[in-house]
């Protein structure tokens, strides 16, 4: 179906229902309009700044290099410092650091504080071990852990800064009830990670919101579960300011825990410094998959499926870790699940020319009539 110029949409604003034209949409749209969307049967009512976000229009304008890094290093068994020019201390932020042996993943975040970790790749609570990782006001500094910091061993390190537009990370408190939970991502979200920060040995799982999967369902990142229906987040959009928990699950809003929340931005176009989107896998050979404008190339790429049967945990592969065409790939696509294990140098993922290429049939990229969810970072 083609949307023509003079085509109109109905916005509610301030109680009264206006037409507005498709061609002055994005002119006339103000951020507090409602419109009414349907995903997956479920109805809601989406803002106008969520309208115009998703649209491309009205995103901030930010340098990926200012507030995003991924690279390789090499551990020294002792102590080292990464100067990269963030004040993550200052700012806030988090740190995901991956063995290029093993199956774990850590993760440090400034809400949880310098030495406390979590596992991304497990359902596993947060820990303090002395010696792990410090947050500066350049970057951050390691100690003598030899988790993140083997003598000779190769890691890598995917760094996120909280910035306008990119990333944001906050803290709140569970009421058991509803709750709207204030944020500075200054643009509606287009993931979100929650956990709970309070028990760390109990309440394990990572909560995961995509905006392609909707406000009514639930997923959780290292799982193999696809996308789950939910009311965790009251089945309402989030938007530029705040997001919505509802219910007394201990995994979202369980009275007297506190949690966590990572909070990413976006936009479906492609020139954008951070692409959100979904495919159904399809089952040929190759698969283009959609990927950055022309002018881009990537960094970091996230997935996961979000339907059908033997559901797969999401996956990740970067720079600093071995994405094609980086230093550690061998030219070949090098990855590793968010639910354990690395696929080493694999043929089934290729990347040539600015575009994505799924070269293998597999459960947890391409499967066919199964749907997927994918975050692309640019290169700087």
């Amino acid at each position: 179906m083609t949307v023509n110029n003079t085509d109109t949409f109905l916005v509610e604003r301030s109680g009264t229902s206006y037409k507005v034209e498709a061609q002055n949409l994005m002119a006339d749209l103000q951020d507090t309009d409602l419109m009414l969307v349907e995903r997956s049967g479920t109805s809601y009512k989406a803002t106008g700044a969520d309208i115009k976000g998703s649209l491309g229009g009205s995103l901030p304008n930010f340098n990926i290099a200012d507030c995003f890094d991924s690279f390789a290093y090499t551990g020294n068994g002792s102590t080292q410092s990464f100067n990269l020019g963030m004040d993550l201390s200052g700012n806030g932020g988090m740190v995901i650091i991956k063995p290029h042996t093993g199956s774990d993943a850590w993760i440090f975040t400034t809400e949880t504080g310098n030495n406390v970790r979590g596992r991304l790749t497990t359902n596993q609570g947060w820990s303090t071990v002395s010696n792990s990782l410090t947050f500066t006001s350049t970057g951050f500094s390691l100690g003598s852990q030899y988790q993140q910091n083997d003598n000779g061993s190769k890691f890598s390190a995917e760094v996120f800064m909280a910035k306008t537009g990119f990333f944001d990370i906050v803290s709140y408190s569970g009421n058991a009830g509803t709750q709207n939970v204030s944020h500075s991502l200054g643009a509606t979200p287009r993931m979100m990670w929650i956990k709970n920060k309070s028990d760390h040995t109990t309440y394990r799982v990572w909560n995961w919101y995509t905006e392609e999967t909707g406000p009514g369902t639930n997923m959780e990142i290292s799982e193999t579960l696809h996308a789950q229906n939910s009311t965790f987040y009251d089945r309402k959009m989030p938007t530029d300011t705040q997001f919505t928990v509802k219910g007394t699950n201990v995994h979202i809003n369980q009275s007297g825990n506190d949690y966590v929340a990572m909070l990413f931005g976006g936009s479906c176009d492609g020139d954008y410094p951070v692409r959100f989107g979904s495919y159904k896998g399809c089952n040929q050979q190759p698969y283009e998959l959609p990927g950055l404008g022309d002018n881009q190339s990537p960094q970091f790429y996230l997935g996961k499926q979000t339907s059908g049967t033997n559901t797969q945990g999401g996956w990740c592969t970067s720079k600093g870790f071995g994405m094609p065409g980086s230093p550690n790939s061998n030219n070949q696509a090098r990855m590793w699940k968010l639910n354990g294990g690395i696929e080493n140098y694999s043929t089934a993922f290729s990347h040539s020319n600015k575009i994505w290429t799924i070269k293998n049939n597999n459960d947890w990229m391409n499967n066919d009539n199964r749907e997927y969810f994918y975050m692309i970072i640019a290169d700087s």
